[in-house]
């Protein structure tokens, strides 16, 4: 493969930020954001500058921990986005070891240096390379650039060790490092499925629904293939839009297809659904249409659950599953001051922290003892309730609401909080109705075997509403293309991986991954620990202060990781999924975090 990069000559470079002012310009990126950053850094006792950028990694670890391959090698050797597939989970984040990646605050989605591929395409360079006036920085074929410039490689005291990822940067005066051993990746071969024939349903238009056509389209490039879903617009990514709540006016925002490539293969009906005729294998629209097929997967997903709090109803209760509803929420944020969210866990805490950073007063409250409940021990959980709290965000757990009225939240003890509007976060509910009533079986989720088969021989599920989901995105988009290839005819089993939950608010991160004390009625011990990393890895975009450490809490189950949470820096978490998906000992996790720069002290 080819493989492109940069060069640079740090003593030719006289730290005029040209390169870094002309980079922001062009890509209109936010305040605190980089794509390219001139430092001032000290070497054998002398000052200089390095100009810092994603170097294009030859094995990039941020793509590695991508888990929806968001990030990928172009044919070229960089290291390119595809917005249609991040989730803004925030993994390349953390593992870059130059932190050339950030979460943008006007959309929530990855962003890095592309090597300005648009302007590479219309045969110019890179903007930082024409930028420069004094010819610091090239960027061009590698091996090219070593034989104009001689042997040179990326060996600097103050950047990490290039044999971690072998980085495409050639720097002036420096050895080059030992070429690391190419990582051996498996490759899953896609086989053909010979049923080009049939018509094939799908319910909904979330990840599954989407996974599911995708594989459809490329195993049976001929099978007839609609999408019928209530959404007004082409599918998009739900965990985005918390993330984004007032950053992002764009129309569609968050697309996870091509339109093109939905107009080719799929025929897309924005209709509501009024019944599924299992033995007929007819669909019937609200509008008296049917629609029949010879294999459908329901794939309808949840709806936000609605507590029966006196005034729930009220015009100024909000809830947030849809595009649509992001749209109402950010028209009355704008006249509105004080702000009450219901609901503690991942997307309400993140809903708190995007209305505080538009200037309302916000209130979480959640009716269990402690924020994320569900999957998060005590220890972190006050650990996670401090850091928003220090951001002036309110908290308050394990209350009883009374009602919400026009103007606050009434508590039964008396206490009440202003509430110009309110945010009803408490939980999902799967889609179910329309199963149970074409005789599927299903009670609070359809029910489905191994294969994603419902108990109707023609009928699969996948995602949020089939009984084997963990309602997360990429388990969804797993169950959708198995449920496609199943369809096909194939024969596929789902086997679920455990998936870490993450949470990106208060200036903070938190991952948490496995059992945190929750699943069983089994002994657990719990351990805390403090990490921090010897090596501040984050050097385009620098951690803001207290990022470098972060706090862990292991789960114990006969001496053996069961659940970790990671709460501040994260650089650690793909070693963490690792100790925790293998039952590792904290010894032998110790021992892996210590190879890695962290220090490791029990609180």
């Amino acid at each position: 493969m080819k493989q492109m990069g940069f060069y640079y000559d740090p003593s030719a470079c006289i730290g005029c930020r040209a390169c870094q002012m002309g980079c922001k310009e062009a890509h209109n990126l936010p305040s605190g954001d980089f794509f390219r950053r001139v430092s001032p850094v000290q070497v054998d006792g002398r000052w200089t500058f390095f100009s810092g950028a994603c170097n294009h990694c030859q094995h990039p670890a941020c793509v590695e921990v991508c888990p929806n391959g968001a990030l990928y090698k172009a044919e070229d050797g960089t290291v390119q986005h595809d917005r249609t597939r991040c989730i803004g989970c925030g993994r390349c984040v953390h593992s870059c070891p130059y932190g050339a990646i950030t979460l943008s605050s006007i959309t929530g989605y990855a962003q890095k240096c592309d090597g300005c591929a648009a302007r590479r395409a219309e045969g110019r360079n890179p903007i930082c390379v024409d930028a420069c006036p004094v010819r610091a920085l090239q960027f061009g074929d590698l091996e090219e650039l070593k034989a104009q410039y001689g042997s040179c490689g990326a060996e600097l005291p103050f950047l990490p060790d290039p044999a971690m990822t072998c980085p495409s940067l050639l720097v002036n005066g420096t050895e080059p490092a030992a070429e690391a051993a190419a990582p051996t990746l498996a490759e899953t071969e896609i086989a053909p499925l010979s049923d080009n024939s049939s018509h094939i349903v799908i319910l909904g238009s979330g990840a599954a629904a989407v996974s599911a056509a995708k594989e459809i389209c490329t195993r049976a490039p001929h099978a007839k293939i609609t999408m019928i879903s209530r959404e007004q617009r082409l599918p998009y990514a739900r965990p985005l839009l918390s993330k984004g709540l007032l950053r992002s006016f764009a129309i569609n925002r968050y697309p996870i297809v091509d339109e093109d490539w939905m107009k080719a293969h799929v025929h897309y009906i924005c209709a509501e659904i009024s019944a599924l005729d299992a033995d007929a294998h007819t669909v019937t629209l609200a509008d008296g249409r049917t629609v029949s097929y010879d294999k459908c997967i329901y794939a309808l997903g949840m709806e936000c659950f609605v507590p029966p709090i006196p005034g729930h109803d009220l015009p100024h209760v909000y809830t947030l599953r849809y595009d649509t509803d992001l749209t109402a929420l950010r028209k009355a944020m704008m006249t509105d001051e004080s702000a009450v969210v219901i609901g503690g866990g991942i997307t309400g805490l993140e809903l708190a922290w995007e209305m505080h950073k538009a200037g309302l007063s916000v209130t979480v409250l959640d009716m269990v003892d402690q924020l994320l409940g569900r999957i998060l021990d005590a220890h972190t959980a006050t650990n996670l309730r401090t850091a928003i709290e220090a951001k002036g965000i309110k908290v308050d757990t394990g209350v009883q609401i009374a009602a919400i009225e026009k103007d606050r939240v009434l508590l039964n003890d008396g206490r009440s909080y202003p509430a110009d509007l309110v945010i009803l976060s408490t939980g999902y509910r799967a889609n179910a109705s329309l199963a149970k009533a074409a005789g599927l079986a299903a009670d609070r989720t359809v029910a489905v075997d191994a294969h994603l088969y419902t108990n109707h021989p023609d009928i699969l599920a996948c995602g949020d509403c089939a009984s084997s989901s963990a309602a997360t995105w990429l388990q969804s988009i797993e169950q959708g293309r198995i449920a496609g290839i199943n369809a096909l005819g194939g024969d596929v089993c789902y086997t679920a991986i455990p998936e870490p939950a993450m949470i990106h608010t208060a200036d903070t991160s938190l991952m948490v991954i496995g059992d945190m004390g929750k699943l069983s009625a089994e002994s657990y011990s719990f351990r805390h620990y403090h990490l921090k990393g010897d090596l501040d890895r984050f050097f385009v975009n620098p951690r803001t202060e207290g990022r470098t450490d972060a706090d862990l809490t292991l789960c114990l189950k006969d001496d053996r990781i069961c659940g970790a949470a990671l709460l501040g820096d994260l650089s650690a978490m793909a070693t963490l999924e690792q100790a925790v998906l293998e039952g590792h000992t904290v010894t032998t996790l110790s021992a892996a975090l210590c190879e890695k720069g962290a220090k490791f002290h029990e609180c």
